[in-house]
């Protein structure tokens, strides 16, 4: 039956008004709401809407009928979409699917709807809109009934984009409970994994001591201790992609879809150099060979790294990545944050041993000829059942791993065996690595981190050991295995091997403890690292410590940037009329001039001479640096100049002088005048001081000296500062 004009009234508490605009609904209490559609998502909707106070009038299609929870259903024609229109209700359109939405409106035509302002203008509600406002609302500071008043007020907006209406209003209310004249540091935990890699408590009070604001955001909800500190808010459902109000974000796996304005700090998750995922491969080779091929985008989307080993730094601190990247990524030696945490932890927690624990990595990385746990899983917790009766085995798979089949069909297999226990804890192991005395596993990452806190032995299955050597050539994480424990290549040798291990565990707590320290960045104090140095980041600046890594080919990267500015330049209403001119922003920076051209910064040595766009398209700088800001090339320029104004001693003490070699020069300073000090020396400030291009030079300057200075004739002294 169709509604009555005054059954929609009373019902609604409004009277009838055609044409009500969005201005209108948001200056009153929007508590009313029409529900369209016949399914399940319509009654899981209108149940949604009931819990949390709104009065509901569900419409549906062809009949008309009671539904769940004593709502009236009426039947949509003509009449009534043009009833509730005039009604200025806003509407929501309840389905699973958006193809629901399609069939919803051929069905509205087909029955004489000359308009479907219902369907058109309304809010799509689906399953995953429930969950997101859920989640929203997770940490009980706002409850659901506050967005959804935020989409009904802001109706009919909200009806074209839902998430952004709510992303929008997240924002808001972040923005609302952080002081706006200070920095944000938003640190990000995109998945359930890796939370305690980005630091504790401590870390983010003392950042916000320094005067920034630090936020917490989740990608996903899992309700553990993390998500109950103040300041934490949601961010997933793409929600994240629209914070470009955060200025550095911090997170511990790679992904995409962060602000472009943001800068980006990725805290590396594995602890040692592991096998690069199909995240980190690079694209696809273009027609053309013999270009280098870009780096993945997920890396392209990084500023800087917070590394943990020295095997990840590099042996140069700057270095040229074979890839194209669209900016340099800074490296941090910064040290393992988790590790420290695990160390206080172990210290504090002293347990029996009494277990073994199997912890294989995570499937369906690429890695499937080298993963345990598909093929052996099984017989590798039933193996060490059997063969260690003494000790009960846990079995940890990988966070991600959790919910596949392979997990499943273990616990069912042993879930009666009161030895076997089943780790489920996503982002807490540290109870079961203090009572476990050795660790099997396959290629997990997990491995140098158990061995680094405990000091104990792990035994690496290695089913295709042969093939190693070729598939993940010169990474450390194959070839320092030994250091921390025996390899096995079959079962009946990691029960053999598992063996050995405890009976020598004492002897590798000094080799690990060593092999530890020497490989680490900052045992004990990586996030004291971080808020000594972080300021850094947010002010463009360069500490001492850090590395550089530069595009491949980096003339090659900025022509292209460089091509495309000047096809956008063409594209332009403007194009033609009056060409950019490289435009000098800053004279003699460490013997560099930066110019700005096409929207881009070059900084190049004043020895090149005068900047020429085409010429730097040709290669025939050999010092010229390509940048998104000012900021940007000079901390290019000044790690360049950090790596070659290191001072080195050549000879000490030829003639009362040291010979040092700093900036490609050589310099020999009379060691009366203290420490030598490059920047004394540019500006002639020192005594006796002679520099050269060669050791050669240099000492025929300190023999003409002493020669003068013995009264022999015929030799002339060289001015100080020059030979």
């Amino acid at each position: 039956m169709d509604i009555e004009s005054n059954h929609a009234q009373n019902l609604f508490g409004l009277e009838r008004k055609t044409g009500t605009s969005s201005e209108e609904i948001r200056g009153i209490e929007v508590k009313q709401v029409v529900i369209i559609g016949g399914g399940q998502a319509t009654i899981r909707c209108c149940s949604f809407f009931k819990k949390y106070g709104f009065d509901v009038l569900y419409f549906v299609g062809q009949r008309g009928e009671e539904a769940p929870g004593g709502i009236c259903v009426f039947k949509f024609t003509d009449n009534s979409a043009k009833e509730i229109a005039s009604m200025g209700c806003p509407a929501v359109f309840a389905a699973d699917d958006t193809r629901f939405c399609r069939r919803a409106k051929e069905k509205l035509a087909g029955i004489g709807v000359a308009r479907n302002l219902l369907v058109e203008d309304s809010i799509l509600w689906s399953r995953d809109t429930e969950e997101l406002i859920d989640a929203l609302s997770f940490n009980s500071k706002a409850q659901p009934n506050e967005y959804l008043k935020c989409l009904l007020e802001r109706y009919p907006d909200s009806a074209r984009d839902v998430i952004g209406t709510l992303a929008d209003y997240q924002v808001e209310k972040i923005k609302k409970d952080i002081d706006p004249g200070r920095k944000t540091l938003a640190i990000y935990y995109p998945s359930k994994a890796y939370r305690s890699n980005l630091g504790s408590e401590w870390m983010p009070e003392e950042i916000r001591k320094k005067g920034f604001n630090v936020i917490f955001l989740f990608g996903v909800i899992r309700d553990d201790e993390y998500e109950k500190r103040a300041y934490s808010y949601y961010a997933g459902h793409d929600l994240v992609q629209r914070f470009d109000f955060v200025d550095v974000f911090v997170y511990p796996s790679l992904m995409g879809g962060l602000p472009k304005r943001s800068k980006k700090v990725l805290f590396v998750h594995d602890i040692y150099d592991s096998p690069s995922g199909k995240d980190e491969a690079p694209c696809k080779s273009e027609t053309d060979s013999d270009k280098p091929q870009r780096i993945s985008p997920f890396l392209d989307e990084l500023d800087y790294t917070f590394l943990p080993c020295k095997s990840l730094m590099g042996k140069t601190q700057i270095s040229v990545t074979k890839y194209i990247r669209s900016r340099p990524l800074w490296r941090i030696p910064g040290g393992y944050i988790k590790l420290d945490r695990n160390l206080r932890y172990f210290e504090n927690h002293k347990v029996a041993t009494d277990s073994l624990i199997y912890a294989p990595t995570v499937c369906g990385d690429d890695f499937e000829d080298y993963v345990s746990l598909p093929k052996h899983g099984e017989q590798i917790v039933g193996a060490l059942l059997d063969n260690f009766p003494d000790y009960r085995i846990i079995f940890r798979p990988h966070p991600h791993t959790l919910d596949t089949e392979y997990v499943a069909n273990i616990e069912k297999q042993f879930h009666n065996n009161e030895r076997f226990v089943l780790d489920s804890n996503a982002s807490f192991y540290m109870d079961n690595y203090c009572r476990s005395a050795v660790m099997a596993t396959d290629m997990s990452g997990t491995a140098f981190t158990y061995a680094f806190t405990t000091l104990r032995p792990v035994v690496f299955f290695s089913h295709n050991e042969s093939t190693v050597e070729k598939a993940f050539n010169n990474v450390r994480y194959f070839e320092d295995r030994a250091k921390i424990g025996y390899i096995a290549v079959n079962i009946d040798e990691l029960v053999e091997k598992a063996a050995l291990a405890l009976e020598k565990r004492d002897r590798f707590v000094e080799t690990i403890r060593e092999f530890r320290d020497s490989e680490i960045y900052n045992v004990g104090q990586a996030e004291h690292y971080f808020v000594r140095t972080f300021k850094h980041i947010f002010d463009g600046t360069v500490n001492k410590d850090w590395g550089i890594v530069l595009s491949a080919d980096y003339q090659t990267r900025g022509r292209l940037a460089t091509e495309q500015a000047e096809t956008d330049q063409e594209n332009t209403p403007q194009a033609g009329i009056e060409a950019e001119q490289p435009c000098l922003v800053q004279e003699n920076y460490r013997d560099y001039n930066i110019v700005k051209f096409n929207g881009s910064y070059y900084g190049l040595a004043q020895c090149e001479g005068a900047f020429d766009i085409e010429e730097f398209k040709r290669d025939r700088y050999s010092r010229c640096f390509l940048g998104r800001t000012i900021d940007e090339v000079q901390g290019i320029i000044d790690q360049c100049a950090a790596e070659h104004d290191e001072p080195m001693l050549v000879e000490g003490g030829y003639e009362g002088y040291n010979i040092i070699y700093c900036a490609d020069k050589y310099y020999a300073l009379a060691q009366g005048e203290g420490a030598f000090d490059i920047r004394k020396a540019n500006r002639n400030e020192y005594k006796r001081c002679f520099v050269g291009s060669s050791t050669d030079q240099v000492r025929q300057a300190i023999d003409q000296s002493v020669v003068q200075r013995t009264g022999a004739r015929g030799i002339s002294r060289a001015a100080p500062g020059q030979v």
